[in-house]
């Protein structure tokens, strides 16, 4: 790497980014890290530097109303106080570094330039393409994936049925050491980002999922990230994303005259779509093939549960 000193970069130019610049400065000073021949100690001193005048930067910047920090500055902040240990600096270089030296092997990727954005962000990972330029988001948590994942996870970006990479993915995702960071970002979020809690009213998601995980699963569907909905829906019972690896119950169930198995249902539909993933043919992605609706009719109450909630819809639909 070359001899400049990262901490001679802020300046006022510096000081007048938006978060979103702040965030993507300093990704590129990482990025360039990671694509020199070897991580020298001062290197990775101006660095802990750089991070250390950002986090003071930032004491009073973007914060509400109110006075305190917005949602995003809260985890950026934390963002900051995590790569601040020198060892989670270091490994989150070396994820980077591994991440490049996988796309320099890639058939498909070889010739791309790569921008690499490593954050606790929403998603799990985005991956866009246009020509020979491409951006990687992917979250922290998983900094501490395997070498020989990070192959494999760089081949499958670019295939067309995303089944096998999500899949990749969710292993590592929730795996000890990436709930590990994951739980470290959660405790950190400020209390109005933790809307769509497990626990309901009357119902908990996580005993309703281990419980279904044992009968159709055998245990072994590792546990996405479940959610009461923030508000009750008309139409919509349950959903999962992907890309998120999350689950969401329609809040309008969480009622104490609704039968535990059609809630149950709803988590097993949507488990369904976690163990099943989607079908891609002609273009076009199937969730519900028929392999899905076999899963599905082995639920135990499946005649009951389909019907009670097609006379639910129709009983709201009437209000």
């Amino acid at each position: 790497m070359n001899e400049r000193n990262p901490i001679s970069v802020p300046n006022k130019s510096l000081n007048q980014l938006s978060l979103t610049g702040h965030v993507a400065f300093l990704q590129n000073m990482i990025q360039e890290a990671a694509e020199a021949a070897s991580l020298a100690p001062q290197c990775l001193i101006g660095l802990q530097r750089v991070l250390k005048y950002e986090y003071h930067l930032h004491g009073d910047g973007f914060k509400n109303q109110a006075g305190t920090d917005t949602p995003s500055l809260s985890v950026f902040k934390h963002w900051l106080i995590f790569l601040l240990t020198g060892y989670n600096l270091n490994i989150h270089i070396r994820f980077v570094e591994n991440i490049l030296s996988a796309c320099k092997r890639s058939s498909t990727l070889h010739t791309a330039t790569l921008k690499i954005y490593v954050y606790p962000s929403a998603k799990i990972f985005d991956f866009n393409q246009i020509g020979q330029d491409a951006t990687l988001k992917i979250h922290e948590a998983l900094i501490g994936m395997p070498e020989s994942e990070i192959g494999d996870f760089i081949d499958k970006l670019t295939d067309k049925n995303h089944t096998e990479l999500y899949r990749l993915v969710r292993k590592s995702f929730n795996g000890e050491p990436a709930l590990q960071i994951r739980q470290y970002f959660q405790q950190k979020l400020p209390e109005k980002k933790k809307r769509g809690h497990p626990v309901g009213k009357f119902f908990d998601l996580n005993k309703i999922f281990a419980s279904l995980n044992q009968e159709y699963f055998g245990s072994k569907l590792l546990r996405p990230v479940l959610k009461w909905s923030a508000q009750e829906n008309r139409r919509r019972m349950g959903s999962y994303n992907l890309r998120t690896d999350t689950i969401i119950v329609n809040r309008a169930l969480d009622k104490i005259d609704t039968p535990l198995f059609v809630i149950r249902f709803v988590m097993y539909h949507e488990m369904l779509h976690k163990f099943v993933g989607i079908k891609r043919k002609n273009g076009r992605n199937y969730a519900h093939t028929s392999k899905f609706r076999n899963y599905e009719k082995q639920f135990a109450e499946y005649a009951e549960a389909k019907e009670y909630l097609s006379h639910l819809r129709i009983d709201q639909h009437k209000k």
